[in-house]
């Protein structure tokens, strides 16, 4: 009876610890499975651990493994089975799964298998990491009447594995007659290509000439089931020599140039600054009306003469004379505005700011809406004045520009400070109730009325060094720059010129180009000469009053592509102010 017992328990015991598959022989021999942890889990892979308990002398015969399937109870034949690796002398081993879908969850056990027995540990599970990408459909390149180059971008956000790891392929869908996105897709010339480092170019060859042609891409992601894509962009084939992008020294004007011509949200107000943002092919101007208010509106990219005025905008009360902002996308989509702030109050505008201010782009609707300079939470003090910030995001870059120097700061290093409180080194007015000249009109700027050295919760930059200062040409005869902007290292200012005495344009507009790492002088006066092409400007809509007030206010380079934005006067009223972009190669 006592060995009949102890055969029971024996057996019993077995049973507990294991479980084996029905349909398979029970060969009675003795130990345990048991199913271990997981590490090094990423989007698509994943590290199993499991142990085998056997007798002294039988590891090395029995066949080691896990299955896993993303249901529950894993069994070979609703799941995937793979072999064990790296089995030590106490039994541990694991498996490297590979090729699994993101964001999904897994079920797995180990397992040993001796004379067809299969012996399971518990189940247990994992769930990879989300893939969170984002696809940018880059500008085409190098256009000529018969080819281009598509370029393409893919980045990812909160992921453990580098595009390399995470980047099947990716197409380009073309087509030069349909725009939709969806038929595109469905119908578009599907062209194969690899990324490399989360980047991609195609060349394309044999096109149509003096054509518009669609295109989209679409990344195909390890992990994912479906590609991603980007937006849909557009390109025309030209027979011009310079491709469809001319350069900005060149005399005669085309249609291919004029990138917008369309109203902003003020049309008495001059435009101060502009910035465009590819991904959502949306324009953002900022105007300064008598009020002293900044007006930053937005609209799609348009040529047109009528006044229709864009719907959105955002107010900013009591900041700065509204050049010299700059437009923020982050990798999770939010916008930011950088607006210069803490100027004091003048004739017309407020002038010479301390802080450069970073504020969430909002909708606002009426004069009491308006943002007060006071109100930004995340301010920036350089200890200069004027300080006009200019960004590169790609390269990691801000410039900040006075009159007649130029302080260049690595942004993630200035972003990175503590917030503190900084005190304003110099009297400044703000606030009020401020009438409008010539009029008995008044605006409440929504602050009361401030004069003296304000203290400002800001990072403070002067406890960063630059990483280059350099000096810059600057006259207010006539020559004084206007606006800048920075891209890939270089430094691109936009000059007001003097004015011919016999042109009907009121302004002779020159460029000039600094190294940012060197501060030197790399292209020196390089003029606009298509700005005196008056024929040709009239030719594309332009009227007579439209060359009464012609004045440089924008540059934007992105690339081999610059746009440069002049606030034109639109009637022999002396009224309506359009901002007309130009579209230029940036090789001037």
């Amino acid at each position: 009876m006592k060995k009949i017992f102890l055969i029971f328990a024996s057996v019993l015991f077995v049973i507990i610890s294991c479980d084996r598959k029905p349909s398979e022989p029970d060969n009675n021999f003795s130990g345990i499975c048991i199913t271990g942890g997981f590490t090094d889990l990423t989007e698509i892979s994943a590290n199993l651990q499991g142990v085998a308990d056997l007798p002294s002398g039988e590891l090395e015969s029995v066949e080691l493994g896990f299955v896993y399937s993303t249901e529950n109870n894993p069994r070979p034949e609703n799941g995937t089975a793979v072999p064990g690796e790296g089995l030590t002398a106490s039994g541990q081993f694991n498996a490297n799964l590979t090729g699994l879908i993101s964001g999904t969850t897994y079920y797995y056990c180990a397992y040993f298998r001796k004379n067809g027995e299969y012996v399971y540990g518990g189940t247990k599970s994992f769930t990879t990491k989300d893939i969170r990408a984002s696809v940018v459909t880059g500008d085409a390149l190098g256009v000529t009447l018969t080819s281009a180059t598509l370029t393409s971008s893919c980045s990812f956000t909160n992921n453990v594995l580098p595009p390399l790891d995470l980047i099947s392929f990716l197409y380009y869908f073309v087509s030069d007659n349909i725009s939709d996105r969806e038929q595109l897709i469905a119908s578009g010339q599907r062209i194969r290509a690899e990324a490399n480092d989360g980047k991609s170019e195609a060349t394309l060859e044999n096109l149509k000439g003096n054509t518009v042609y669609y295109y989209v891409v679409g990344y195909s992601i390890k992990g994912l089931n479906n590609l991603v894509y980007g937006e849909v962009k557009q390109f025309f084939t030209s027979d011009h020599a310079e491709g469809y992008l001319h350069k900005c020294s060149e005399s005669v004007i085309t249609d291919d140039m004029i990138f917008s011509s369309c109203c902003s949200r003020r049309l008495t107000a001059v435009q101060q600054w502009f910035d465009y943002d590819p991904v959502d092919n949306t324009l953002y101007f900022s105007q300064l009306n008598r009020w002293y208010r900044n007006i930053v509106s937005w609209t799609e990219p348009k040529v047109t003469l009528s006044e229709d005025v864009p719907s959105q905008y955002m107010g900013l009360s009591c900041f700065s004379h509204g050049n010299n902002m700059v437009f923020e996308r982050t990798a999770s989509g939010e916008k930011f505005i950088w607006a210069p702030n803490f100027g004091s109050r003048g004739n017309g505008s407020y002038g010479n700011p301390w802080i450069v201010s970073r504020i969430p782009l909002q909708t606002t609707s009426t004069l009491s809406d308006d943002i007060p300079n006071t109100v930004p939470d995340d301010n920036y003090f350089f200890g200069v004045s004027p300080c006009w910030p200019a960004i590169d995001f790609d390269e990691d870059l801000i410039a900040i520009c006075t009159y007649k120097k130029v302080y260049v700061y690595r942004l993630s290093e200035i972003r990175a400070l503590p917030k503190t409180t900084v005190k304003i080194p110099a009297e400044i007015t703000y606030g009020g109730i401020i009438s409008s000249t010539g009029s008995t009109t008044t605006y409440d700027s929504g602050l009361p009325e401030f004069t003296g050295y304000p203290e400002v919760v800001a990072r403070d930059a002067t406890q960063v060094t630059p990483l280059i200062v350099f000096d810059i040409s600057y006259s207010k005869r006539g020559l004084h720059w206007q606006t800048f902007c920075i891209d890939n290292g270089k430094a691109y200012f936009l000059h007001q010129g003097e004015v011919p005495d016999d042109s009907i344009v009121r302004c002779d507009p020159f460029i000039e180009v600094y190294d940012l790492k060197t501060g030197e002088l790399l292209r020196q006066k390089v003029h606009q000469e298509y700005m005196m092409d008056v024929d040709g400007l009239a030719s594309r809509g332009f009227v007579e009053s439209d060359f009464c007030y012609t004045e440089p206010e924008g540059i934007k380079v992105m690339g081999e592509v610059m746009y440069v934005m002049y606030t034109c006067r639109g009637n022999t009223n002396i009224t309506t102010r359009r901002p007309v972009i130009f579209k230029l190669s940036s090789e001037i």
